[in-house]
């Protein structure tokens, strides 16, 4: 555990980084943590961290739809994302520094992954027949964005900016608040949606506004209550001794 937890993600080369797509789109083995310490040497020039992989998930998820599409290698790749954001403080400002200077990549990502989400959903109303893959990819995706964004206001801007807002109106946050109703009225969906929607909206005005022209902020006072009873974040990322304070921001809007 220490060993992960102190790996330098300066020190992966593109070789490594390579293997690491691989590993990905040929599901070999468990991507976790111990993996990822597996891939970790010594030289490296620190300047190409993140590039590559941004790149592989951007044209994995942008696919054309009538081209095979695997859930469980994008679920792989958020989860080595947020594994990466927990690993260390310099490995975290790292990974948000790439985003940020890639946000036209990040956003196109995240947008086509929330629209193949809703196609799910079309092609299948009934959620039960819809495979499990599906249901962790979200989970994973949206882990990765309440971690990316908690308390991290560029991140939180990222996700209702537009770079064309007569060609491209469209934002993340949109698209989030615009998932099918199934994260909305069932608890396994609203555990992984509304952790996200806090993260971004949490003490920023302009997101909380832009919510609320899609969805009531009751919602995640509702969910916040009932998380402070269970007292678990194991399923919703957030912090349990942030929830008293989410609770008095909502309960003000």
């Amino acid at each position: 555990q220490a060993e992960c937890d102190s790996f330098d993600l300066r020190n992966v080369t593109l070789d490594m980084l390579q293997e690491i797509a691989n590993l990905l789109q040929h599901g070999q083995g468990k991507f976790v943590k111990e993996e990822i310490c597996k891939l970790i040497h010594h030289e490296f020039d620190k300047t190409t961290v993140l590039d590559m992989l941004l790149s592989f998930v951007d044209s994995y998820v942008s696919q054309a739809a009538g081209v095979d599409f695997s859930f469980t290698t994008l679920a792989k790749c958020f989860e080595f994302l947020s594994t990466v954001l927990k690993s260390n403080a310099m490995n975290r400002a790292l990974l948000l520094d790439a985003m940020l200077k890639h946000k036209v990549q990040v956003r196109r990502i995240l947008i086509a992954f929330c629209q193949r989400v809703q196609v799910c959903f079309e092609t299948e109303p009934n959620a039960d027949k819809l495979s499990a893959s599906m249901f962790d990819a979200v989970r994973k995706v949206l882990q990765f964005i309440t971690i990316a964004t908690l308390e991290n206001r560029a991140m939180q801007d990222l996700c209702s900016w537009t770079p064309h807002a007569q060609t491209e109106p469209s934002t993340i946050l949109a698209c989030l608040c615009n998932l099918p109703f199934y994260f909305l009225l069932h608890s396994p969906g609203q555990n992984a949606l509304f952790p996200a929607l806090i993260a971004v909206t949490f003490k920023h005005a302009t997101n909380v506004a832009l919510m609320n022209q899609s969805l009531n902020v009751k919602h995640l006072q509702l969910w916040i209550t009932k998380a402070l009873k269970m007292q678990d974040e194991s399923e919703t990322v957030l912090p349990t001794k942030l929830w008293p304070v989410l609770l008095q921001f909502y309960d003000q809007k």
